[in-house]
């Protein structure tokens, strides 16, 4: 037995939009994308609940990760361009941007797996900065006054071995969930270029 659940939508570009919506999963889920019309799709699922991301198999992730041969804070300095991540295609939702603990250093997060960066200052959601999910670039700028502490700019993301090709079809494989914590899942598609077509089909079987 199983459900079967279907789904279309347009991914946008470097930002995860929604195509399917998985009711009461446990696993294990098969999910088939097929990508109509743009160069590289790369998924993004996550809990309804929480909103944490469910990692695919193939999918990895990365702990204090250097950004490109590095970026250094120095206390004064508030713009770092130019260096990226050494993995690609970056998950949406995955990215937090770590500068080393003290003085007026941030985290900064891509928290609604949009391609930018924001961190809560004084319960302010402010943008600090840019992450390109197909690149791996992080642009980074900080507001007045949170000049990064002197050290090491590091990042934690997660990244998927799983693109899907311009006219492609691609099966994912969600790993298994608890059946004591069933769970909507919400299956999210950002493009290359932008406005992509996408057809999404996810198979429960119990």
């Amino acid at each position: 037995m199983g459900s079967l659940y279907n789904g279309f939508g347009a991914a946008l570009k470097n930002a995860a939009a929604e195509v399917l919506r998985i009711g009461e999963a446990y696993g294990p889920i098969a999910l088939v994308i097929r990508n109509i019309d743009d160069k590289e799709l790369v998924l993004s699922v996550s809990r309804k609940s929480s909103g944490k991301l469910v990692l695919l198999q193939g999918d990895t992730a990365v702990t204090v990760h250097a950004i490109g041969t590095g970026y250094t804070g120095n206390t004064t300095d508030r713009d770092f361009t130019g260096q990226s991540l050494a993995h690609v295609p970056v998950i949406p939702g995955s990215v937090t941007v770590k500068p080393t603990a003290g003085g007026n250093s941030i985290n900064s997060s891509d928290v609604d797996g949009d391609g930018k960066l924001y961190a809560y200052i004084s319960s302010v959601k402010t943008l600090c900065g840019s992450v390109n999910y197909f690149t791996g670039l992080v642009d980074l700028h900080y507001p007045v006054g949170k000049a990064p502490n002197t050290g090491a700019i590091t990042c934690d993301f997660s990244y998927s071995s799983g693109v899907v090709k311009s006219n492609g079809i691609k099966t994912f494989q969600v790993p298994y969930l608890s059946p004591k914590n069933f769970e909507t899942l919400i299956v999210k598609v950002a493009s290359k270029l932008g406005n992509a077509r996408v057809r999404a089909t996810g198979f429960l079987s119990f």
